[in-house]
């Protein structure tokens, strides 16, 4: 079941198995999220995010699962909210709300930016050894069912693939999924996060922050060709994915 109106969908918390002792009641929708959709609610004296998915998770590429295990970790480490509740079948998830800010690219303070540089470390320190590996040619290929990888992308691939760390990666270090609290940031949206390239995060940063690729490639200890490289296969995804949140 999933209802087209935020009320809707709270008048049914207790058919829902939402964990609260009452009705939540509805704040305010929240800003972000090109597929997804969020509200404010308030339940049990705290305030909460209440996150309903988009009906195309899986053609987007999306592992419910694996993103509450991953969130789960990052939320432990103190990298993202805890979570409340997770309900893939009813396309739900509630987390602590978290009173923090977004910061505009051009806005970023030397503080925000050394923070963002310690966010990033951050994810990719967390262990995820039982985690399967994300194989990008597949991944890339899955956008395009029965399409031939493009052949420049499946070499870009391979020449990453050689010298490329494997880690912990968010795959989605947008300034709309960062917060700032003041002291340190946290990482919303963990819905693409898997075992993967840590290079896809730092090239996530010179493109959707417009840092300094010298200065994201010190911070990252990445040669300058390395973070080309992932700064274009950073790219080639984004307009696989785009393909597919327009068409849905």
């Amino acid at each position: 079941m999933r209802s087209s109106r935020p009320e809707a969908l709270l008048a049914e918390w207790q058919a829902l198995g939402l964990p609260f002792a009452a009705r939540p009641r509805l704040l305010r929708a929240l800003p972000g999220g090109q597929t997804n959709q969020s509200w404010l609610v308030e339940a049990d004296g705290a305030r909460w995010v209440l996150r309903r998915d988009a009906a195309n998770a899986a053609a987007l590429g999306i592992d419910r699962a694996r993103e509450r295990r991953i969130h789960a970790r990052a939320a432990a480490a103190g990298l993202a909210p805890a979570i409340r509740h997770a309900d893939p079948a009813h396309g739900l998830l509630i987390s602590a709300y978290v009173d923090g800010r977004h910061a505009a690219p051009a806005s970023l303070s030397a503080s925000e930016r050394a923070q963002l540089f310690a966010l990033l470390r951050g994810v990719h320190a967390l262990a995820l050894a039982d985690e399967t590996p994300r194989d990008y040619r597949a991944y890339c290929a899955a956008y395009r069912p029965g399409r031939a990888l493009d052949p420049v992308l499946a070499a870009l691939i391979e020449r990453i693939a050689a010298r490329a760390a494997v880690a912990c990666t968010h795959h989605d270090v947008v300034p709309g999924n960062v917060l700032f609290t003041g002291r340190s940031a946290m990482l919303i949206d963990w819905e693409y996060a898997a075992r993967g390239w840590p290079l896809l995060d730092w090239a996530a940063l010179a493109a959707e922050w417009g840092l300094p690729a010298a200065d994201v490639a010190a911070a990252a200890g990445l040669a300058p060709g390395e973070l080309a490289d992932g700064r274009a296969l950073y790219a080639a995804i984004c307009a696989l994915w785009s393909e597919v949140a327009t068409a849905g």
